[in-house]
């Protein structure tokens, strides 16, 4: 019997640090599985179904699914990396296609900061053009801070407004308890913080090394600067109560 221990399976939440994490995941696949482009748009093979811009948009979850399960009979694992409001719809499939991996959910102990991160990227996707969105995903591995430079000035440039969002908040705290009451409770995963990790955690758990220049998160871009001092006191109290009422017993601050 195949071991499946040795493929390694991410679960996140948008904006959780799954494409970096994944980076050091994808390369491990080149040796053991199947890679795609080492992109967003191929990566999340369930991704948004009404975004345009991924790859396997013309196949529906069913299509995709039966894709993945053609190449297991020939012996072939892909590399994905997976975010909860996606699998959601199918997760009782998901659970049991993947129950002998090796899976990983990442997570962020910070709520506030990983709430405002899924806040700024929904202000952009709004009001900025696509392709200008997408300048901050295809130069960030190659320029490094000329990516954050390009992405502050099309800021400035489109008049981007950072607000609130009330059912984006909700939605948020949603797939955080979809994450801790369904993934985590019923497949047993290894939890790994974004926090408590780094470049060289996550070459030794991968058994791979990369140049970390190509793959490290933006340093100076940040995001909660954009937001007025009244959306960020508005923004805090929903953290803040939140965290106290629930969020708080699942180990987030």
């Amino acid at each position: 019997m195949k071991d499946y221990r040795k493929y390694p399976v991410l679960i996140s939440l948008h904006k959780a640090g799954s494409t970096w994490v994944n980076s050091f995941i994808h390369k491990l696949y080149r040796k053991i599985g199947v890679t795609l482009p080492p992109n967003n748009n191929y990566t999340e093979i369930f991704g948004d179904l009404n975004d345009p811009s991924k790859a396997f948009n013309p196949l529906n979850y069913n299509e995709r699914i039966k894709l993945l399960e053609k190449l297991r009979l020939f012996g072939l694992e892909v590399n994905a990396k997976h975010h909860v409001p996606e699998i959601k719809s199918i997760w009782p499939w998901f659970k049991e296609f993947y129950k002998n991996h090796d899976v990983l959910v990442l997570k962020r102990r910070n709520l506030k900061g990983h709430f405002i991160s899924q806040l700024f990227n929904d202000c952009l996707t709004k009001q900025m053009p696509y392709q200008l969105r997408q300048t901050r995903y295809e130069v960030a591995n190659n320029y490094g801070i000329v990516a954050e430079d390009i992405m502050k000035a099309n800021i400035l440039e489109y008049k981007v407004e950072f607000k609130f969002n009330k059912k984006l908040f909700n939605n948020f705290c949603n797939h955080i308890r979809f994450l801790e009451d369904k993934v985590i409770s019923e497949i047993k995963p290894q939890v790994i913080y974004k926090e408590d990790i780094n470049h060289e955690w996550l070459e030794e758990r991968f058994r791979v090394s990369i140049d970390s220049v190509k793959v490290a998160p933006f340093k100076t871009l940040k995001y909660i600067n954009y937001f007025s001092q009244q959306e960020q006191a508005t923004i805090k109290s929903a953290i803040d109560d939140i965290l106290e009422k629930e969020f708080k017993y699942y180990g987030y601050k």
